[in-house]
């Protein structure tokens, strides 16, 4: 078998991963709500380097406030439970 190669490529919006031992198969479209919860994750990214910049205690909790667009908060609002699940505070306050 060493004359045949046999090249597997994922279509429209796959990617394919093969192994001695399994094969997978990765769905990359990103859809609306994806993106979505991909914005809120930075955000949760953007508090944690504030905080460690700002050299806070790990386990201080804080009140955190924040003055974004509609939209955002309209996500955030969406994916309320990643924010608090993913940061030591003690709440969120929107400012208009």
């Amino acid at each position: 078998m060493d004359d045949v190669l046999i090249d597997k490529k994922g279509k429209g919006g796959f990617e394919l991963l093969e192994g001695s031992n399994f094969l997978t198969l990765l769905d990359t479209k990103l859809t609306e709500e994806l993106k979505e919860v991909g914005l809120v994750r930075e955000f949760v990214r953007a508090v944690q380097t504030f905080r460690k910049e700002l050299d806070l205690p790990v386990d201080l909790r804080v009140d955190l406030y924040v003055q974004t667009d509609s939209w955002l908060q309209t996500v955030s609002i969406k994916f309320d439970e990643l924010v608090p699940k993913n940061l030591i505070i003690n709440s969120v306050k929107v400012l208009k």
